[in-house]
C-alpha cells in the first residue's frame, strides 16, 4: 500500500565534504592512471552507498540509482549489438564497450562533467549482444536488504534517439528490433531473480501519434516476462493514449503529475486501471524544493478512493540525477514519510468515527 519507490537516477555525487572516491576515479581514469577493473570498484561502491541511503529514506523498492550511467542511451546501447559511433576520438567504434565513453584522452577541469558523446548509428541489425543492466541488477540485489527494481531505457525512446542509420526512415522497424532485443535482457534478469522492472519511455508523451508503434513494441517487449513491468511515463500527460496503456501487457504504469497535472482526469476514472499498478510522480526531480509529507498523504489517501490502495505506488516525477544528495535524500524521507501517514490515516478510516487529522 503506497510504496515509495523511484524512478531510475540517484544523485551519482556526494556532497564535497564527503567521500570523493568515486569523482578521484573517474579523473584518474581519464588521466590513464588507474585501469577499468578499479573504475569499476569505485562505481561498486558508490552503487551500494547510493542504495543504502535511498532505504535509510523508507525506499522500500530501490533502483541501483543508475550510478554507471553516463547517459539513458549510451549505456543501453553497449549491450546492444547493431550500433556504431559515439566515442570521442573514434567516431567509428562499435557499441561494445561502455567503458570506452571514459576516454583516458579526455582532460576535463571537473570530473564529474559530461562526456560529448555523439549519438550511436544503426549500421546493422540491431539484436541482443550482451547484460545492459543484468550484471548491475544482480550486484545490487545480493547487497540489498530489500528488492531492488531494475530499469531500463525503453524501446520506443531509444529507437527515437539515435541516428536510424540502415533503417532510414523505417522508424517502426528499428524500434520494434530494440524491443526484440531489450526481451532478451528482460528474460535474462526474470531468470536472474528480478521482481520488479521499469520501462523508461520519456519520449513517449511527446510523440502520442505513434502510439500504436509503442503498443506493438511493448507486446515484443514483455514477451514471456515473468517479473511486473512498469512504463514510466514523463514530460506530459496521457490523455489520448490511456486505452493503449490500459490494454498494454505492462502490470503498471507511472504517471509524472508534475509536468502533466492533467493526468487527474484519467486516475479519477474509478476502476479504469483494473489491476495495473498506479506509480505517482508526486515529488518534483529537477527542484531543490522539499515536499510536505501532509500533502503527499493527503494526495495518496484521496487517490484511495478511485484505485485499490494497494496498488498505488508514489515516486518522483522522474530522475533525481541533477539534485544534490542531501536535496533527494529529504525529499525522498518526506516522500516516504508521507506515504506511512496515509496508510495510518487509513487505518483510522476503517474504525467508526475515524477522520483525517485535516480534517478534525
Amino acid at each position: 500500500m503506497f510504496t515509495p519507490t523511484l524512478n531510475g537516477s540517484f544523485p551519482r555525487f556526494p556532497e564535497p565534504a564527503r567521500s570523493k572516491l568515486l569523482s578521484e576515479a573517474l579523473e584518474k581514469h581519464r588521466d590513464g592512471i588507474i585501469i577499468d577493473t578499479t573504475l569499476h570498484r569505485a562505481f561498486d561502491r558508490a552503487s551500494v552507498e547510493a542504495v543504502v541511503e535511498m532505504i535509510a529514506a523508507g525506499i522500500e523498492i530501490p533502483s541501483d540509482g543508475q550510478i554507471r550511467w553516463q547517459d539513458e542511451i549510451a549505456y543501453m546501447c553497449a549491450g546492444l549489438d547493431g550500433f556504431r559511433g559515439g566515442f570521442e576520438g573514434d567516431p567509428d567504434a562499435e557499441y561494445d564497450d561502455y567503458w570506452r565513453l571514459y576516454n583516458p584522452r579526455r582532460r576535463s577541469s571537473t570530473p564529474d562533467s559530461e562526456l560529448q558523446v555523439a549519438y550511436p548509428e544503426a549500421v546493422r541489425k540491431i539484436t541482443w549482444h550482451k547484460s545492459v543492466v543484468v550484471d548491475d541488477f544482480c550486484f545490487m540485489a545480493v547487497r540489498s536488504p530489500v528488492e531492488v527494481r531494475a530499469v531500463i531505457t525503453g524501446p520506443f525512446s531509444l529507437a527515437r534517439s539515435v541516428k536510424p542509420g540502415i533503417y532510414g526512415e523505417d522508424i517502426r522497424q528499428l524500434t520494434l528490433d530494440i524491443a526484440s532485443a531489450l526481451n532478451e535482457e528482460l528474460k535474462i534478469l526474470c531468470k536472474a531473480g528480478a521482481k520488479y522492472v521499469l520501462v523508461e519511455e520519456p519520449l513517449l508523451l511527446y510523440n502520442k501519434d505513434q502510439a500504436g508503434i509503442f503498443a506493438e513494441a511493448s507486446k515484443v517487449l514483455c514477451a514471456d516476462v515473468e517479473a511486473s513491468v512498469m512504463v514510466g511515463t514523463h514530460g506530459s500527460d496521457v490523455l489520448g493514449i490511456e486505452d493503449v496503456l490500459l490494454e498494454s501487457p505492462f502490470d503498471g504504469i507511472s504517471f509524472d503529475m508534475l509536468n502533466g497535472a492533467d493526468n487527474i482526469s484519467v486516475l479519477e476514472k474509478k476502476g479504469f486501471w483494473g489491476d495495473k499498478i498506479i506509480q505517482i510522480g508526486l515529488i518534483d526531480s529537477e527542484s531543490e524544493v522539499i515536499e510536505t509529507p501532509m500533502a503527499i498523504a493527503l494526495y495518496l489517501i484521496d487517490l484511495s478512493n478511485y484505485h485499490n490502495a494497494g496498488n498505488i505506488w508514489v515516486a518522483p516525477s522522474g530522475g533525481m540525477r541533477n539534485l544534490s544528495r542531501t536535496t533527494a535524500f529529504n525529499k525522498l524521507k518526506a516522500m516516504s514519510e508521507g506515504a506511512d501517514w496515509a496508510r495510518r490515516e487509513l487505518a483510522r478510516r476503517e474504525v467508526p468515527g475515524g477522520k483525517i487529522r485535516s480534517e478534525e
